[in-house]
């Protein structure tokens, strides 16, 4: 429900500020917890602050992690996710594109996560075939 949302927002918006102070904020677990903090928001139909969230823990991984970081692509596919509920279709193809061919270099056809982002990724391109 929404309101388990709203207190699992406001749980994790504590674990961040905990996260931050003993570990730092570019540490990867400050950064997993900024990711699920984005996928909260998004559930609660706060997609603007939740794309907000996700560039910036891109922009952070990217710098820390590398950008074929697993925990770098998963952040690029929740952006790719974010966009595409807000219809910003073009640009969450890009991420989609970005997070499925990394997925599939660093963690091979098979993996979970590859066939997850090829989902996204073919939901994505699916309306344009129609047109």
């Amino acid at each position: 429900t929404q309101k388990n949302y709203a207190e699992a927002e406001k749980e994790c918006r504590s674990l961040i500020a905990a996260e931050t102070r003993a570990l730092g904020p570019e540490a990867g677990e400050t950064l997993k917890s900024r990711r699920t903090l984005a996928a909260l928001l998004t559930q609660q139909h706060k997609e603007a602050e939740a794309e907000n969230e996700c560039r910036q823990v891109l922009a952070l991984s990217e710098r820390t992690l590398g950008a074929e970081h697993p925990e770098t692509l998963a952040t690029c596919y929740h952006l790719a996710a974010c966009l595409a509920v807000q219809k910003k279709t073009k640009e969450a193809l890009k991420y989609a594109q970005r997070a499925y061919a990394g997925r599939l270099k660093v963690l091979g056809r098979d993996h979970e996560d590859t066939r997850e982002a090829n989902e996204l990724l073919e939901a994505l391109t699916k309306p344009e075939t129609k047109a």
